[in-house]
């Protein structure tokens, strides 16, 4: 099955197979797909089964946790919401998948193995490599910079107490005929 992305499938525009996957160059370390069902597919001789899953490790990704039966929906964004929590941690992939699943049981939650056993994980345990924020430090004092700039530029265009703007046309003619020199004060 494919996955779905609105629930307009008329056109098959908001679909992606597994077919399609194998030819993306994924660069992930780690593919979550908690939709029902993604660790299945069919049997093929020789291949083994065609899922979701093994479409995502084929084209890069080494580790993916999926979902080997029909989930419930309440369960799933409980276990999920503790895993990703426990991976920003710095917690292995493995652990962080058993401690989402162990928080879920302790909360008194739906204890049969349905609600909770059915997201498995394949791949290596190490942690999710953590990054130091140096990314958004980055962006943000670009921001900060740009913001700067413009607030400056905008003042020196004040001070200076006079703009001009001048019409042009792509073509390098002026159409209009109109051009300007406004003073601001």
């Amino acid at each position: 099955d494919p996955l779905v992305f609105s629930p307009d499938t008329t056109d098959h525009q908001n679909l992606l197979h597994a077919y399609e996957i194998f030819d993306l160059p994924l660069v992930a370390d780690l593919a979550v797909l908690s939709a029902c069902h993604s660790g299945e597919g069919p049997w093929e001789n020789g291949e083994g089964y065609m899922s979701l899953s093994r479409a995502f490790r084929y084209a890069g990704c080494p580790n993916i946790v999926m979902s080997l039966w029909q989930a419930e929906d309440a369960a799933s964004q409980q276990i999920m919401r503790e895993f990703y929590a426990h991976l920003s941690q710095g917690m292995a992939k493995h652990e962080a998948l058993r401690q989402a699943k162990l928080n879920y049981l302790a909360h008194g939650h739906l204890t049969h193995p349905f609600f909770w056993a059915g997201y498995v994980m394949v791949g290596d345990a190490q942690a999710l490599p953590q990054t130091f924020a140096w990314e958004q430090w980055a962006l943000g004092l670009g921001m900060l910079l740009l913001g700067i700039l413009l607030v400056l530029g905008i003042r020196n265009r004040r001070l200076t107490g006079r703009r001009s703007r001048t019409s042009f046309h792509p073509s390098g003619k002026n159409p209009t005929g109109v051009s300007w020199i406004s003073s601001r004060g």
